[in-house]
């Protein structure tokens, strides 16, 4: 596993300087906090979700207990959701500068 990420960051750096970006700082680290905490984000929603799950479905008046598991389900479509839209538009506002 770990020779395949090895592989795939050597992959990525042959890219980036054969594109022209050599000169450029390839990971800042800002960029490092904020993705590692955007991760450990994602995963304390995930932590603090499922003990919850009984009184949120409760409180939302579900009668199938299984129905809860939706909630996760939402989690990560919105998770998704926000990565497809937000990516590309990202893209849109560097491409302007």
């Amino acid at each position: 596993m770990s020779t395949a990420i090895i592989d795939s960051a050597k992959l990525f750096y042959v890219c980036l300087v054969s594109h022209g970006m050599k000169s450029q700082k390839l990971v800042s680290n800002e960029f490092i906090i904020l993705m590692a905490s955007l991760m450990s984000l994602v995963a304390l929603s995930i932590d603090t979700l499922l003990p919850a799950l009984p009184l949120i479905g409760d409180s939302l008046n579900v009668v199938d207990p299984t129905r809860n598991q939706l909630l996760i389900t939402m989690i990560f479509l919105g998770l998704g959701f926000g990565q497809l839209v937000f990516g590309p538009y990202r893209i849109v506002l560097e491409g302007n500068q």
